[in-house]
Protein backbone atom coordinates (compact mmCIF):
# COMPACT_ATOMS: atom_id res chain seq x y z
CA UNK A 1 0.00 0.00 0.00
CA UNK A 2 1.54 3.72 -0.96
CA UNK A 3 2.02 6.11 2.10
CA UNK A 4 1.68 9.40 1.69
CA UNK A 5 2.78 12.29 4.06
CA UNK A 6 0.40 15.20 3.38
CA UNK A 7 2.44 18.39 4.93
CA UNK A 8 1.47 21.85 5.53
CA UNK A 9 3.96 24.86 6.18
CA UNK A 10 2.22 27.28 8.72
CA UNK A 11 3.40 30.58 7.80
CA UNK A 12 2.11 33.93 7.20
CA UNK A 13 0.42 34.67 4.15
CA UNK A 14 2.81 34.95 1.59
CA UNK A 15 5.46 38.04 2.28
CA UNK A 16 3.32 39.52 4.67
CA UNK A 17 2.60 39.67 8.53
CA UNK A 18 -1.47 38.37 8.17
CA UNK A 19 -2.69 35.62 9.42
CA UNK A 20 -5.81 35.95 7.83
CA UNK A 21 -5.63 32.97 5.37
CA UNK A 22 -4.37 30.61 8.27
CA UNK A 23 -7.15 32.34 10.81
CA UNK A 24 -9.80 31.69 8.17
CA UNK A 25 -9.06 28.39 6.25
CA UNK A 26 -6.70 26.23 8.76
CA UNK A 27 -10.41 24.88 10.11
CA UNK A 28 -11.82 23.96 6.77
CA UNK A 29 -8.36 22.27 5.89
CA UNK A 30 -8.59 20.19 9.17
CA UNK A 31 -12.44 19.06 8.56
CA UNK A 32 -10.92 17.89 5.19
CA UNK A 33 -8.24 15.95 6.70
CA UNK A 34 -10.80 14.33 9.03
CA UNK A 35 -13.14 13.77 5.66
CA UNK A 36 -9.95 11.47 3.97
CA UNK A 37 -8.26 9.98 7.28
CA UNK A 38 -5.43 12.29 6.86
CA UNK A 39 -2.68 12.13 9.31
CA UNK A 40 -0.89 15.42 8.46
CA UNK A 41 2.29 17.01 9.52
CA UNK A 42 1.98 20.89 10.18
CA UNK A 43 5.40 22.79 10.14
CA UNK A 44 4.94 25.78 12.01
CA UNK A 45 6.77 28.90 12.34
CA UNK A 46 7.89 29.45 15.80
CA UNK A 47 6.62 33.28 15.39
CA UNK A 48 3.60 32.15 13.99
CA UNK A 49 2.85 29.42 16.96
CA UNK A 50 3.98 32.23 19.57
CA UNK A 51 0.74 34.93 17.86
CA UNK A 52 -1.63 31.60 17.52
CA UNK A 53 -0.29 30.07 20.62
CA UNK A 54 -3.15 27.15 20.92
CA UNK A 55 -3.05 26.31 17.18
CA UNK A 56 0.06 23.97 18.16
CA UNK A 57 -1.94 22.18 20.51
CA UNK A 58 -5.36 22.18 18.85
CA UNK A 59 -3.08 20.29 15.85
CA UNK A 60 -2.12 17.45 18.05
CA UNK A 61 -5.22 17.47 19.29
CA UNK A 62 -6.69 16.67 15.84
CA UNK A 63 -4.17 13.55 15.64
CA UNK A 64 -1.77 15.64 13.76
CA UNK A 65 1.92 16.06 13.87
CA UNK A 66 3.50 19.48 15.11
CA UNK A 67 7.13 20.25 13.67
CA UNK A 68 9.22 23.47 13.52
CA UNK A 69 9.25 25.72 9.48
CA UNK A 70 12.19 27.56 11.72
CA UNK A 71 11.28 31.01 13.99
CA UNK A 72 10.90 34.26 11.64
CA UNK A 73 11.14 31.93 7.98
CA UNK A 74 13.76 33.17 7.00
CA UNK A 75 16.06 31.17 4.26
CA UNK A 76 18.45 29.81 6.11
CA UNK A 77 20.86 30.28 4.20
CA UNK A 78 21.15 34.12 4.60
CA UNK A 79 21.79 33.49 8.22
CA UNK A 80 25.06 32.75 9.54
CA UNK A 81 26.45 30.17 12.69
CA UNK A 82 25.03 31.73 15.47
CA UNK A 83 21.79 32.91 13.95
CA UNK A 84 21.12 29.32 12.47
CA UNK A 85 21.58 28.22 15.81
CA UNK A 86 18.71 30.64 17.25
CA UNK A 87 16.38 30.02 14.54
CA UNK A 88 16.30 26.52 15.26
CA UNK A 89 16.19 26.38 18.79
CA UNK A 90 13.90 29.16 19.41
CA UNK A 91 11.64 27.91 16.89
CA UNK A 92 11.61 24.15 18.83
CA UNK A 93 11.26 26.35 22.06
CA UNK A 94 8.14 27.76 20.86
CA UNK A 95 6.82 24.51 19.04
CA UNK A 96 7.20 22.83 22.45
CA UNK A 97 6.08 25.32 24.38
CA UNK A 98 2.59 25.71 22.70
CA UNK A 99 2.32 22.11 21.75
CA UNK A 100 2.69 20.56 25.11
CA UNK A 101 5.53 18.23 23.44
CA UNK A 102 8.22 17.46 21.80
CA UNK A 103 9.14 18.55 18.71
CA UNK A 104 11.44 17.00 16.46
CA UNK A 105 10.94 17.74 13.18
CA UNK A 106 11.93 20.50 10.79
CA UNK A 107 12.07 21.84 7.28
CA UNK A 108 13.47 24.88 5.87
CA UNK A 109 11.93 28.22 4.72
CA UNK A 110 11.84 27.90 1.07
CA UNK A 111 13.77 24.68 0.86
CA UNK A 112 16.49 26.63 1.19
CA UNK A 113 19.11 25.18 3.62
CA UNK A 114 22.56 25.47 4.24
CA UNK A 115 24.97 22.25 3.53
CA UNK A 116 25.71 22.41 7.49
CA UNK A 117 21.94 22.01 8.08
CA UNK A 118 22.11 18.73 9.48
CA UNK A 119 24.45 19.19 12.30
CA UNK A 120 23.06 22.39 13.43
CA UNK A 121 20.13 20.33 13.54
CA UNK A 122 21.74 17.84 15.51
CA UNK A 123 22.96 19.90 17.90
CA UNK A 124 19.54 21.68 18.70
CA UNK A 125 18.43 18.34 19.44
CA UNK A 126 16.04 17.33 16.20
CA UNK A 127 15.75 13.78 14.75
CA UNK A 128 14.42 14.59 11.12
CA UNK A 129 13.96 16.46 8.61
CA UNK A 130 11.65 17.02 5.33
CA UNK A 131 13.71 20.28 3.82
CA UNK A 132 15.24 18.69 0.75
CA UNK A 133 13.39 19.38 -2.35
CA UNK A 134 14.04 19.49 -6.35
CA UNK A 135 15.78 23.11 -6.92
CA UNK A 136 17.03 22.92 -2.78
CA UNK A 137 20.45 23.99 -2.21
CA UNK A 138 20.85 20.80 -0.64
CA UNK A 139 20.03 18.16 -2.98
CA UNK A 140 23.41 17.73 -4.74
CA UNK A 141 24.48 13.90 -4.50
CA UNK A 142 27.62 15.66 -3.55
CA UNK A 143 25.92 16.93 -0.26
CA UNK A 144 23.76 14.52 0.47
CA UNK A 145 27.21 11.94 0.99
CA UNK A 146 28.77 14.67 2.79
CA UNK A 147 25.76 14.81 5.25
CA UNK A 148 25.02 11.06 5.29
CA UNK A 149 28.89 11.05 6.90
CA UNK A 150 28.49 13.72 9.42
CA UNK A 151 25.09 13.29 10.63
CA UNK A 152 22.43 10.58 11.84
CA UNK A 153 19.57 13.45 11.41
CA UNK A 154 16.50 11.58 9.25
CA UNK A 155 16.32 13.30 5.99
CA UNK A 156 12.43 12.69 4.30
CA UNK A 157 12.53 14.62 0.96
CA UNK A 158 9.86 16.08 -0.96
CA UNK A 159 10.15 14.60 -4.48
CA UNK A 160 10.12 15.84 -7.76
CA UNK A 161 6.21 16.14 -9.42
CA UNK A 162 6.14 13.20 -11.85
CA UNK A 163 9.31 14.10 -13.92
CA UNK A 164 9.38 17.79 -13.27
CA UNK A 165 12.63 19.05 -11.78
CA UNK A 166 9.95 20.92 -9.13
CA UNK A 167 8.73 20.05 -5.61
CA UNK A 168 5.12 18.05 -5.33
CA UNK A 169 2.85 20.19 -4.22
CA UNK A 170 -0.66 21.90 -4.19
CA UNK A 171 1.58 25.45 -5.85
CA UNK A 172 2.69 23.00 -8.76
CA UNK A 173 -0.06 20.73 -8.79
CA UNK A 174 -2.91 23.62 -9.04
CA UNK A 175 -0.30 25.60 -11.66
CA UNK A 176 -0.47 22.69 -14.12
CA UNK A 177 -4.01 21.57 -13.53
CA UNK A 178 -5.76 19.26 -14.70
CA UNK A 179 -2.67 17.86 -16.47
CA UNK A 180 -0.99 17.31 -13.21
CA UNK A 181 -4.33 15.02 -11.89
CA UNK A 182 -2.80 12.22 -13.56
CA UNK A 183 0.31 11.91 -11.65
CA UNK A 184 -0.12 9.57 -8.80
CA UNK A 185 0.17 10.10 -5.12
CA UNK A 186 3.53 11.50 -3.81
CA UNK A 187 5.57 10.31 -1.08
CA UNK A 188 5.43 13.68 0.54
CA UNK A 189 3.05 16.04 -0.61
CA UNK A 190 2.91 19.90 1.09
CA UNK A 191 0.96 23.14 1.01
CA UNK A 192 -0.10 26.71 2.51
CA UNK A 193 -2.88 27.88 4.11
CA UNK A 194 -2.78 30.83 1.84
CA UNK A 195 -3.10 29.05 -1.18
CA UNK A 196 -6.96 28.20 -0.35
CA UNK A 197 -7.83 31.30 0.06
CA UNK A 198 -10.17 33.84 -2.13
CA UNK A 199 -9.06 36.99 -1.02
CA UNK A 200 -4.93 37.77 -1.16
CA UNK A 201 -4.94 41.62 -0.59
CA UNK A 202 -2.43 40.60 2.15
CA UNK A 203 -0.14 39.39 0.24
CA UNK A 204 2.72 40.95 -0.61
CA UNK A 205 3.80 39.39 -4.14
CA UNK A 206 6.62 39.73 -6.37
CA UNK A 207 5.76 40.00 -9.60
CA UNK A 208 7.64 36.90 -10.42
CA UNK A 209 5.45 34.80 -7.85
CA UNK A 210 2.25 35.91 -9.24
CA UNK A 211 1.41 33.26 -11.19
CA UNK A 212 2.58 30.27 -9.48
CA UNK A 213 0.37 32.18 -6.36
CA UNK A 214 -3.15 33.29 -7.60
CA UNK A 215 -3.21 30.89 -10.52
CA UNK A 216 -6.54 28.44 -9.19
CA UNK A 217 -5.85 29.75 -5.90
CA UNK A 218 -8.89 30.25 -3.68
CA UNK A 219 -12.11 27.98 -4.11
CA UNK A 220 -10.07 25.95 -7.28
CA UNK A 221 -7.79 25.36 -4.74
CA UNK A 222 -9.42 23.95 -2.30
CA UNK A 223 -10.97 21.99 -5.41
CA UNK A 224 -8.06 20.38 -6.53
CA UNK A 225 -6.92 19.53 -2.72
CA UNK A 226 -10.22 17.94 -2.23
CA UNK A 227 -10.30 15.72 -6.05
CA UNK A 228 -6.98 14.66 -5.18
CA UNK A 229 -6.77 13.56 -2.00
CA UNK A 230 -10.20 11.42 -3.26
CA UNK A 231 -8.18 10.54 -5.86
CA UNK A 232 -5.51 9.19 -3.99
CA UNK A 233 -7.85 7.26 -1.05
CA UNK A 234 -9.75 5.71 -3.68
CA UNK A 235 -6.75 4.39 -5.80
CA UNK A 236 -5.54 2.48 -1.90
CA UNK A 237 -3.03 5.09 -0.96
CA UNK A 238 -3.06 5.52 2.96
CA UNK A 239 -1.81 8.94 4.97
CA UNK A 240 0.57 8.51 7.58
CA UNK A 241 2.43 12.00 9.30
CA UNK A 242 6.11 11.92 9.44
CA UNK A 243 8.41 10.81 10.13
CA UNK A 244 6.47 7.00 10.01
CA UNK A 245 5.21 7.42 6.62
CA UNK A 246 7.98 6.75 4.57
CA UNK A 247 11.35 4.81 5.01
CA UNK A 248 13.36 7.13 6.42
CA UNK A 249 16.71 7.48 5.12
CA UNK A 250 19.78 9.85 6.08
CA UNK A 251 19.46 12.15 3.47
CA UNK A 252 17.78 10.07 1.16
CA UNK A 253 18.10 10.56 -2.50
CA UNK A 254 14.42 10.30 -3.45
CA UNK A 255 14.79 13.07 -5.32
Amino acid sequence: MAVTAVTVDVEADFASDSLRATDVWLPWLLDLFDEHAVQATFFVVGAVARRRPALPAALRARGHVVASHGQTHRPLTQLGAKELDLELRDSKAAIEDCAGAACTGFRAPFFAAPPHLYAALATAGYAWSSSMAPLSPISGPRLRRRQQAVTSVVEIPVPRLGRLPVPDGLSYRRLLWPVSRHVGAPSVFYLHPYELTSDPSDFALPAAWRPLMLVRSGSAARSILSDLLGDWQRDGAAFAALPHAAEPARVAAAI
